[in-house]
């Protein structure tokens, strides 16, 4: 591929002369490999009938300048730095270096807990709407039975009971659906959480989307709702694409330990060397 940059603008390996991708972190450029639908520069890959993108997996037109990685599988969790999507690629060249695992490239499978949740919220609304039109078909039938007195207060007494225990089915309804709101919120916020450590620490809304199954509105919603500017931020990268940091699940660099007393002792040292230097001076 012709006009390939002096080096990558993601992890900043020198680019040889007439590379195709990068040696280092295996990027593409060039408009000929721009995702006209997730708007990420990555290769496609050869399915039946045509060719889709290694990013977001759509189907893609190949046109001249274009990367074909053959017999590649899509990278749901590329490292989507600035919209370049690095492809898990089966061509001949020299692997991409990672510095950090690469997470799995099927999507995260979400635990059925929510699920089980919003079942059991189902069935209690359903019983309660039977529990509530019950009492008041009890309670009528009762009135139009019983004479005078006894039917009204049968009618009455059958329709509380029924219209009360319908309520407090629908209102336990309602708590399971709470239950459900928020297990699968935070069942999703981990499955982010886990994307972004196996990335580094940096994620994109097409990362998620494609890592956990779901829409692109979805991953964008929960990320906004994510970053509070301290333990996660969004940051624009020079091309106009939001990216997020997880600042906590980066790699952090080497600890080293200081030894006070050595400290003390250089110290003093410095401050005798000092002192004697003054004491020449004066001589």
């Amino acid at each position: 591929m012709s006009g390939e940059p002096d080096s990558c603008s993601i992890c900043g390996t020198a680019i040889p002369p007439g590379a195709t991708r990068c040696p280092g972190c295996g990027a593409v450029w060039g408009d000929a490999n721009r995702c006209p639908h997730c708007h990420a520069t990555a290769g496609v890959k050869p399915v039946a009938g045509g060719y889709v993108c290694m990013a977001c997996g759509k189907p893609r037109e190949v046109k001249p300048g274009t990367t074909v990685f053959p017999g590649a599988a899509p990278f749901p969790l590329g490292k989507v730095l600035g919209g370049e999507a690095p492809p898990v690629a089966a061509e001949p060249v020299q692997a991409p270096a990672q510095d950090a695992p690469v997470a799995s490239a099927a999507p995260v499978v979400m635990p059925t807990t929510p699920v089980a949740a919003r079942g059991r919220a189902a069935g209690l609304r359903f019983a309660g709407i039977m529990l509530v039109a019950g009492g008041v078909l009890l309670g009528a039938t009762a009135a139009m039975l019983l004479p005078g007195i006894a039917g009204i207060v049968g009618a009455a007494a059958l329709g509380a009971v029924g219209v009360g225990l319908g309520g407090l089915s629908l209102r336990a309804a309602s708590r399971q659906h709470d239950v459900a709101d928020h297990q699968s919120h935070t069942q999703r916020e981990l499955g982010i959480l886990n994307l972004a450590r196996a990335r580094d620490g940096v994620l994109t809304v097409t990362d998620v989307a494609s890592g956990l199954g779901i829409s692109i509105a979805e991953a964008d919603a929960a990320l906004t709702a994510m970053a509070d500017g301290s333990r996660i931020w969004a940051e624009v990268t020079p091309d106009g694409f939001v990216r997020y940091v997880f600042r906590e699940m980066q790699t952090a660099g080497p600890r080293v330990r200081v030894d006070a007393s050595a400290t003390s002792e250089e110290e003093e040292a410095l401050a005798e060397l000092e002192r004697e230097l003054e004491r020449d001076r004066n001589l």
